[in-house]
């Protein structure tokens, strides 16, 4: 099986309640069988502070594109990143 990238976004009160309600959505819409290519794969996340020369895009996309960092790995945490209040998980996931 392979892996795809992934960003979902979601204005929540915490990021706990944006990451469950993304999953719950994903599930919904793409089925529980598993290797959908998309947030329900991930049971966790880790929250990344963004660097300050970048912005959150391009951050997102550096770590993406860097297998060595810990969002490449397709079965472990999703990023997390918040901007103006949003939510953004991001990362590598089965499909």
């Amino acid at each position: 099986m392979g892996a795809t990238t992934f960003v979902s976004k979601r204005h929540a009160p915490t990021a706990q309640e944006a990451f469950d309600g993304l999953v719950a959505d994903a599930l919904a819409a793409l089925g529980d069988e598993g290797y959908t290519g998309s947030i329900a794969e991930k049971s966790s996340f880790r929250t990344i502070e963004c660097p300050r020369h970048l912005n959150v895009r391009s951050a997102i996309n550096c770590m993406l594109d860097d297998d060595g960092h810990w969002v490449s790995d397709k079965w472990g945490p999703a990023g997390h990143i918040i901007e103006d209040g949003t939510h953004i998980f991001f990362g590598w996931a089965s499909e």
